[in-house]
């Protein structure tokens, strides 16, 4: 098995591993990335605290760049398998230096999109956190509120839909890695070819 992967791959060997991490990437990053955009979308909705119009804060801000870099990497992973086709193509065959910055800023991308999530759910969390310290102790800080019940504690409570954030957050660091898994694998098949 370990002989086979160091084996030097041909440019036709390279092509169908382009074309077959490209589309698995590329299902595996809309799948993972659909399913933050879903969430997002159901809390902005359906949240219960009150947000200031027109006014975004820092963490939409993020979040909404991250989902831009997200897709950029989704495209990036289909662009494999568009490369796979020239790789395939002996007479639009580009050159390896170019082929491995292609991968690199496929790397490079997928890890913007780590750590802006990363980051994002510090931030979450950190707020979540201050919540729980700024309570009493013994004070309840998780709850469903009911609609029309009244509040003995009117202060800052965890519901569950600041769960969702997180959630989204930990969807889309498991997308940029499959991405970074995918484009270093790229980059180890392209160090072990004989010409391209």
């Amino acid at each position: 098995m370990f002989n086979r992967l160091s084996t030097p791959s041909s440019p036709r060997q390279i092509a169908v591993n382009f074309r077959y991490l490209g589309w698995i990437g590329f299902w595996c990053q809309v799948v993972l990335g659909s399913i933050p955009v879903i969430l997002v979308t159901f809390q902005w909705f359906f949240s219960s605290k009150p947000q200031r119009i027109g006014v975004p804060d820092s963490g939409n801000i993020l979040s909404f760049i991250d989902i831009l870099t997200l897709i950029f990497t989704i495209y990036w992973c289909f662009r494999y398998t568009q490369l796979a086709s020239k790789l395939e193509d002996s007479h639009q065959r580009s050159v390896k230096v170019r082929i491995i910055r292609e991968v690199w800023i496929g790397i490079i991308a997928n890890i913007v999109v780590i750590l802006l999530a990363a980051l994002i759910g510090m931030v979450t969390v950190g707020g979540l956190l201050y919540v729980i310290l700024s309570l009493p102790q013994g004070a309840a800080t998780i709850l469903q509120p009911a609609p029309g019940g009244t509040m003995i504690n009117q202060g800052p409570i965890i519901v569950p839909m600041d769960m969702l954030g997180l959630l989204a957050v930990m969807n889309v660091i498991l997308a940029g890695l499959v991405g970074v898994i995918i484009s270093l694998w790229l980059l180890s098949r392209l160090g072990k070819s004989t010409t391209t």
